[in-house]
């Protein structure tokens, strides 16, 4: 049961890593087989396999020592660049294991993890866990960005001290306290009343009473596919497609001729495209994703993405309907970037001429099959508009000084450091035209940034342009659909 729990928890962590990052770290779903390795252990001890001890006994020293160093390369390893959990979790998770599993006695265990300070460390190493997410978080919250390094120093020794006061003052008398049934009925009711809690603003979508009046905009703007279930999860692929292609939307009641092919970003404009040419009367939308517009033999399209770009290219091939096709990858998508990027990361990175071979294939096959193809220019990019909130936090004025929220610097730029950053993805898009002539691109950047200010932000007319991190909010996403439908018809001509 422990080893069909671990490999199934796996396998969707492996399967949704891809997808959705975030969801994925977060989930007890996909972060389950690592509490079941520990699960296994403790079988292990209390029902010991004897093939599986007398392995341990033989190697315990290098058991130890391989589990160091998988710890120790994922200590350097992993970072913010990587899709974590994913293989990488493997590292830390199969390590520690190892660790663990080879004993007291193994070399590694016996002249460093049984000295007192690691001892110590261990005692207190799950409410150091506890308190170190909301400090670090908060702090987080107070500079709208990570916060400097000696900062995030003096936390971490907050922490620790806190963790050992609550290890020696509350986690220890607990233990040994005679009476621990009432104590564990009490906690047990404390944290069903925080998960109701919990509960019931997620299903809120969060006390929107709270800091609503320091957004830059109108709150109510900030929403994105809000009128999703108008379309049907339905665009012409198998259904074992439609496991690993998230996004698959078309009209319920008619057939589309225009499609969006693209990733998170291309379901974004979808929602605007679909949206205002019904408003319109004009020609229906469908979108297939979620997938980065790329097709051909290519690094980047290895295992399961060159499934899924095979499974939307074949669908729009033999769709017959389907007679123009905008294509919506994010620039980040392209150059293999976070959310947020600089001029030096984009410059730096090895991905230019696959990503410029990969979209031109598809470009090439669409346009072999007769289809029209064109390109969405992407916007800046911008964090979640919900960090970018500033000025005090709580209603005390005098709290207030001390719990003050900084000016996120990220939430706007003036639309010269946008070119400027954005230079090697223009010239990208350039050489794209050029070897396709009758691509149509479609620059919104006009709409969504001030060009004669020389400003780009987050938010136009007391409107969120974004939602989600980079993502094109509804309000965003039906201006540039009203502006794009109304020039596609001419654009067709040329």
């Amino acid at each position: 049961m422990i080893a069909g729990v671990a490999l199934l928890s796996f396998a969707l962590n492996i399967i949704r890593i891809g997808a959705d990052p975030s969801g994925t770290f977060y989930s007890p779903f996909s972060r389950s087989w690592e509490l079941a390795l520990g699960a296994f252990l403790a079988y292990q001890t209390l029902h010991p396999a004897q093939v599986l001890t007398s392995i341990i006994e033989r190697h315990k020293s290098l058991l130890s020592g391989l589990g160091l160093i998988m710890v120790v390369i994922g200590f350097v390893v992993i970072n913010e660049s990587r899709a974590f959990p994913g293989w990488w979790a493997l590292l830390p998770a199969v390590g520690s294991a190892l660790l663990i599993a080879s004993g007291p006695h193994a070399l590694v265990n016996r002249f460093v993890l049984s000295q007192k300070i690691f001892i110590w460390v261990g005692l207190i190493s799950f409410p150091l866990y506890l308190w170190h997410w909301p400090l670090l978080s908060f702090a987080r919250i107070i500079y709208s960005e990570t916060p400097p390094f000696d900062v995030r120093v003096v936390l971490v020794v907050l922490s620790t001290v806190l963790a050992a006061l609550t290890y020696y003052l509350l986690e220890k008398p607990i233990r040994q306290s005679s009476s621990k049934r009432p104590l564990i009925i009490a906690l047990s009711i404390l944290m069903l009343c925080i998960c109701i809690a919990g509960v019931v603003v997620y299903k809120t979508k969060g006390v929107k009473s709270r800091h609503a009046g320091l957004l830059n905009a109108d709150p109510a703007s900030l929403d994105m596919g809000a009128d999703r279930k108008r379309w049907a999860n339905e665009c012409g692929i198998p259904l074992e497609a439609k496991l690993i292609l998230n996004s698959c939307y078309s009209p319920k009641d008619q057939k589309a001729t225009h499609a969006v092919w693209g990733d998170s970003k291309g379901e974004a404009i979808f929602y605007g495209l679909a949206r205002e040419a019904m408003n319109q009367k004009s020609p229906a939308w469908m979108m297939i994703g979620n997938a980065i517009p790329m097709t051909g033999d290519i690094l980047r399209l290895q295992g399961r993405n060159a499934k899924k770009n095979q499974y939307v290219l074949d669908a729009l091939l033999s769709n017959k309907d389907i007679n123009f096709v905008l294509l919506v990858p994010a620039a980040r998508s392209i150059f293999g970037l976070g959310e947020v990027y600089t001029r030096e990361l984009m410059d730096a990175s090895p991905h230019y001429e696959t990503g410029l071979i990969g979209v031109s294939n598809a470009i090439q096959a669409l346009e072999g099959a007769g289809k029209r193809v064109g390109f969405l220019i992407d916007h800046p990019g911008f964090p979640d508009p919900k960090s970018c909130i500033s000025g005090g936090v709580t209603k005390s004025e005098f709290l207030n000084q001390f719990l003050f929220r900084k000016e996120n610097p990220l939430c706007s730029m003036t639309y010269e450091q946008h070119v400027h950053t954005n230079e090697r993805y223009r010239l990208w898009i350039k050489t794209l035209q050029e070897k396709h002539p009758s691509l149509i691109v479609y620059d919104p950047t006009g709409l969504v940034c001030d060009v004669a200010n020389n400003h780009c932000g987050i938010a136009k007319d007391g409107q969120f342009l974004y939602s989600y991190g980079d993502h094109y909010s509804d309000y965003g996403n039906s201006m540039v659909a009203k502006d794009f439908l109304a020039k596609l018809p001419s654009l067709l001509k040329k």
